[in-house]
Order: C-alpha cells, then sequence, then structure tokens
C-alpha cells in the first residue's frame, strides 16, 4: 500500500493515479526527487484542487417575529454561503455569519451542508451536538490533509465539532 501525496488516500501499488484526486504517483529514486514530488503534489492540492470547491453552504431554517404577540414563525429554509475550499484549508475558518442557538436538545442534531466541486454541487449530512455558548454561535469549517471536511458550531472559544466528512471530488 501507498499513500496519495495530495489526498491522503490509501493506493494499491499497482496503482499510479488516484482515483480520488486525480494526482498522478511518481516514484522516486533520491530524497531529492521526493522532496520535488511533495510539492508538485501540494502544489495541485493547493492551486487546482481546493480552488474547485466552492460555496460551502449551511441549509439554516429561517424565522421572522409573528406580530402583536411578538412569538417567531418560520419563513422557511435558506441556504447561507460560508466558505471556499482555499479559506478552511489547513485550519478553522470561522464564518462570519452568526446562528441562534439550539437550546432545546443535548442530543447530536442534523446539520445540512452543501459544496459544488468543479460547479457540481454535493450534500453532506452532518450530526453534531449542541453547545451552549456565551454568544451567538457562528460555524467553523476545516478542510484537513486528507481533504476532508470538518464542521464545528459555537465560537472560537467553546465548540462542538463534527466530522471527518469525505469531500467527493469528481
Amino acid at each position: 500500500m501507498k499513500i496519495c501525496r495530495c489526498c491522503g488516500r490509501s493506493m494499491e501499488n499497482s496503482e499510479m493515479k488516484c482515483t480520488r484526486c486525480g494526482c498522478q504517483y511518481v516514484n522516486t529514486l533520491d530524497d531529492d526527487a521526493e522532496n520535488r514530488e511533495i510539492q508538485r503534489c501540494q502544489d495541485m492540492r493547493n492551486k487546482i484542487i481546493l480552488p474547485k470547491i466552492t460555496e460551502i453552504a449551511v441549509n439554516a431554517y429561517e424565522y421572522q417575529l409573528r406580530g402583536a404577540d411578538g412569538g417567531l414563525e418560520s419563513k422557511g429554509r435558506k441556504k447561507i454561503i460560508l466558505a471556499d475550499g482555499v479559506m478552511c484549508s489547513d485550519r478553522i475558518y470561522w464564518s462570519p455569519v452568526s446562528f441562534g442557538q439550539w437550546l432545546y436538545s443535548e442530543e447530536a442534531q442534523d446539520l445540512e451542508l452543501s459544496y459544488k466541486y468543479a460547479g457540481k454541487e454535493y450534500i453532506i449530512y452532518a450530526k453534531i451536538k449542541p453547545i451552549k455558548c456565551d454568544d451567538y454561535w457562528r460555524v467553523g469549517l476545516y478542510i484537513d490533509a486528507k481533504l476532508n471536511l470538518w464542521i464545528y458550531v459555537g465560537t472560537d472559544k467553546k465548540y462542538s465539532k463534527a466530522g471527518p466528512y469525505e469531500i467527493t471530488l469528481a
């Protein structure tokens, strides 16, 4: 077994091209060539693959005041774009958009996210445990070295996280 230098996927020894990200595997004979090959794969990841991950969004519920009684009524769901792939690569990117907290349950809740890869939309259904914070929630997104998405809910000081969720690269 060998590991793709671009997305970290396990590959059979006979494979020369990663079936997930398309990175060509090249055998090397010395450290210099190995370092150049690692750099080539990182360039592919950072300059070709990550820029194709766009419009990472959460499908949020939207509410409005009902009128004189001050109650809330649902307006339905709204897709809120949070980030692009480059923004959350190898770091947690906290969206500037804030959300109300789920305080009615301590059980993990469903969260629907979407993203586009090369213009094609994909859906991720996540389960994340609510956490009580002193402020409104924000959503944090992190794409790790294996091109998986991690989702954070809370603040940069106190949060709950879910993942990893594999990003489809097709």
